[in-house]
Protein backbone atom coordinates (compact mmCIF):
# COMPACT_ATOMS: atom_id res chain seq x y z
CA UNK A 1 0.00 0.00 0.00
CA UNK A 2 3.07 2.34 0.98
CA UNK A 3 3.71 2.11 -2.96
CA UNK A 4 0.13 2.83 -3.94
CA UNK A 5 0.45 6.01 -1.81
CA UNK A 6 3.32 7.22 -3.60
CA UNK A 7 2.46 6.46 -6.89
CA UNK A 8 -0.84 8.57 -5.94
CA UNK A 9 1.05 11.46 -4.13
CA UNK A 10 3.53 11.57 -7.18
CA UNK A 11 0.35 11.80 -9.31
CA UNK A 12 -1.15 14.92 -7.43
CA UNK A 13 2.04 16.12 -7.32
CA UNK A 14 2.08 16.38 -10.63
CA UNK A 15 -1.25 17.30 -11.08
CA UNK A 16 -0.43 20.51 -9.01
CA UNK A 17 2.82 21.25 -11.00
CA UNK A 18 0.44 21.15 -14.19
CA UNK A 19 -1.93 23.50 -12.96
CA UNK A 20 0.33 26.01 -10.91
CA UNK A 21 -1.43 29.01 -12.10
CA UNK A 22 -2.89 30.89 -9.10
CA UNK A 23 -5.02 33.41 -9.55
CA UNK A 24 -6.14 32.44 -12.95
CA UNK A 25 -8.69 30.54 -14.53
CA UNK A 26 -8.05 27.91 -16.80
CA UNK A 27 -8.70 29.78 -20.17
CA UNK A 28 -6.47 32.61 -19.13
CA UNK A 29 -3.76 30.09 -18.18
CA UNK A 30 -4.06 28.53 -21.49
CA UNK A 31 -4.40 31.72 -23.27
CA UNK A 32 -0.83 33.05 -21.28
CA UNK A 33 0.46 29.84 -22.59
CA UNK A 34 -0.07 30.52 -26.05
CA UNK A 35 1.21 33.70 -26.16
CA UNK A 36 4.56 32.10 -24.27
CA UNK A 37 4.84 29.52 -26.99
CA UNK A 38 4.37 32.31 -29.88
CA UNK A 39 7.12 34.45 -28.26
CA UNK A 40 9.66 32.10 -28.77
CA UNK A 41 8.39 29.39 -31.41
CA UNK A 42 8.33 31.90 -35.13
CA UNK A 43 6.40 28.46 -37.12
CA UNK A 44 2.97 29.22 -36.29
CA UNK A 45 2.02 25.63 -36.96
CA UNK A 46 4.37 24.24 -34.52
CA UNK A 47 3.26 26.98 -32.16
CA UNK A 48 0.09 25.98 -32.19
CA UNK A 49 0.59 21.99 -31.30
CA UNK A 50 3.07 22.59 -29.09
CA UNK A 51 0.16 24.48 -27.38
CA UNK A 52 -2.17 21.74 -28.15
CA UNK A 53 -0.58 19.31 -26.90
CA UNK A 54 0.81 21.00 -23.07
CA UNK A 55 -2.68 21.69 -22.88
CA UNK A 56 -3.27 18.29 -23.25
CA UNK A 57 -0.96 16.95 -20.98
CA UNK A 58 -1.91 19.51 -18.46
CA UNK A 59 -5.67 18.74 -18.70
CA UNK A 60 -4.18 14.92 -17.93
CA UNK A 61 -2.34 16.00 -15.04
CA UNK A 62 -5.70 18.19 -13.34
CA UNK A 63 -7.45 14.85 -14.25
CA UNK A 64 -4.44 12.84 -12.18
CA UNK A 65 -4.96 14.87 -9.24
CA UNK A 66 -8.29 15.06 -9.38
CA UNK A 67 -8.11 10.76 -9.06
CA UNK A 68 -5.49 11.10 -6.62
CA UNK A 69 -7.27 13.30 -4.27
CA UNK A 70 -10.24 11.04 -4.11
CA UNK A 71 -7.37 7.84 -3.49
CA UNK A 72 -5.84 9.97 -1.06
CA UNK A 73 -8.34 12.00 0.66
CA UNK A 74 -11.71 10.60 -0.60
CA UNK A 75 -12.31 13.84 -2.21
CA UNK A 76 -15.29 13.48 -4.78
CA UNK A 77 -16.93 10.04 -6.05
CA UNK A 78 -16.06 6.96 -7.92
CA UNK A 79 -18.25 8.59 -10.87
CA UNK A 80 -15.99 11.70 -11.13
CA UNK A 81 -13.26 9.54 -11.18
CA UNK A 82 -14.48 7.02 -13.87
CA UNK A 83 -15.09 10.58 -15.61
CA UNK A 84 -12.05 11.80 -15.30
CA UNK A 85 -9.94 8.51 -16.22
CA UNK A 86 -12.43 8.62 -19.41
CA UNK A 87 -10.70 12.05 -20.19
CA UNK A 88 -7.35 10.57 -19.54
CA UNK A 89 -8.12 7.99 -21.91
CA UNK A 90 -9.60 9.76 -24.18
CA UNK A 91 -6.40 12.45 -24.20
CA UNK A 92 -3.94 9.75 -24.77
CA UNK A 93 -5.34 7.93 -27.50
CA UNK A 94 -4.47 11.41 -29.55
CA UNK A 95 -0.80 11.65 -28.17
CA UNK A 96 0.99 10.21 -30.82
CA UNK A 97 -0.20 13.15 -33.30
CA UNK A 98 0.39 15.59 -30.45
CA UNK A 99 4.11 15.19 -31.84
CA UNK A 100 4.95 15.86 -35.85
CA UNK A 101 8.04 15.89 -36.16
CA UNK A 102 10.29 19.34 -35.89
CA UNK A 103 8.72 20.13 -32.50
CA UNK A 104 11.23 18.40 -30.82
CA UNK A 105 12.97 20.24 -27.77
CA UNK A 106 16.12 20.32 -29.58
CA UNK A 107 14.13 23.40 -31.96
CA UNK A 108 12.47 24.45 -29.28
CA UNK A 109 14.30 23.55 -26.03
CA UNK A 110 12.60 26.67 -23.60
CA UNK A 111 8.76 25.62 -24.70
CA UNK A 112 8.75 21.59 -24.36
CA UNK A 113 10.70 19.18 -23.34
CA UNK A 114 9.89 16.38 -26.32
CA UNK A 115 13.04 14.00 -26.47
CA UNK A 116 13.74 13.44 -29.85
CA UNK A 117 13.65 9.27 -28.58
CA UNK A 118 9.99 10.29 -29.35
CA UNK A 119 10.90 9.93 -33.39
CA UNK A 120 13.87 7.63 -32.83
CA UNK A 121 11.27 5.23 -31.12
CA UNK A 122 8.22 6.13 -32.66
CA UNK A 123 6.68 2.44 -31.96
CA UNK A 124 7.49 2.20 -28.23
CA UNK A 125 6.61 6.18 -27.97
CA UNK A 126 2.78 5.10 -29.82
CA UNK A 127 2.95 1.71 -28.06
CA UNK A 128 3.70 3.85 -24.54
CA UNK A 129 0.41 6.09 -25.67
CA UNK A 130 -2.19 2.86 -26.10
CA UNK A 131 -0.75 1.34 -22.73
CA UNK A 132 -1.82 4.79 -20.72
CA UNK A 133 -5.21 4.38 -22.69
CA UNK A 134 -5.62 1.40 -21.41
CA UNK A 135 -4.32 1.56 -17.81
CA UNK A 136 -7.17 4.54 -17.96
CA UNK A 137 -10.16 3.17 -18.89
CA UNK A 138 -9.11 0.45 -16.17
CA UNK A 139 -9.62 2.55 -13.77
CA UNK A 140 -12.61 3.79 -15.20
CA UNK A 141 -13.89 0.80 -15.18
CA UNK A 142 -13.00 0.10 -12.04
CA UNK A 143 -14.50 3.23 -10.49
CA UNK A 144 -17.68 2.09 -12.32
CA UNK A 145 -17.92 -1.38 -10.87
CA UNK A 146 -20.16 -1.44 -7.78
CA UNK A 147 -18.86 -1.27 -4.98
CA UNK A 148 -15.81 0.71 -5.94
CA UNK A 149 -13.74 2.70 -3.12
CA UNK A 150 -10.43 3.99 -2.56
CA UNK A 151 -8.87 0.81 -2.31
CA UNK A 152 -10.15 -0.37 -5.31
CA UNK A 153 -9.69 2.55 -7.43
CA UNK A 154 -5.94 3.09 -5.86
CA UNK A 155 -5.51 -0.24 -7.06
CA UNK A 156 -5.89 0.79 -10.35
CA UNK A 157 -4.45 4.30 -10.37
CA UNK A 158 -1.39 3.45 -9.46
CA UNK A 159 -0.26 1.12 -12.11
CA UNK A 160 -1.57 4.43 -14.08
CA UNK A 161 0.47 6.46 -13.11
CA UNK A 162 3.36 4.33 -13.05
CA UNK A 163 3.12 2.01 -15.81
CA UNK A 164 1.53 4.99 -18.18
CA UNK A 165 2.13 8.36 -17.36
CA UNK A 166 5.93 7.37 -15.70
CA UNK A 167 7.25 4.77 -18.10
CA UNK A 168 6.74 7.69 -20.65
CA UNK A 169 7.78 10.95 -19.07
CA UNK A 170 11.11 8.94 -18.11
CA UNK A 171 12.06 7.85 -21.58
CA UNK A 172 10.63 10.80 -23.72
CA UNK A 173 10.10 13.73 -21.78
CA UNK A 174 12.56 15.87 -20.27
CA UNK A 175 11.30 18.75 -17.75
CA UNK A 176 11.17 22.18 -18.31
CA UNK A 177 12.39 24.47 -16.07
Amino acid sequence: MKTLTGLALGAIALGAVAFAAPQQTVAQGMGKLMEEIKAKVSNAEHAAVIHERRSAMRAMGGASKKIGEYVKEGKGSPAEVEAEAKKIAAIAEKIPGLFPAGTEMTAYADVTGAKPEIWSKSAEFKKDAELLASLAMTVAKVAAADGADQKTIAAAFGPMGKDGCGTCHKTFRQKLN
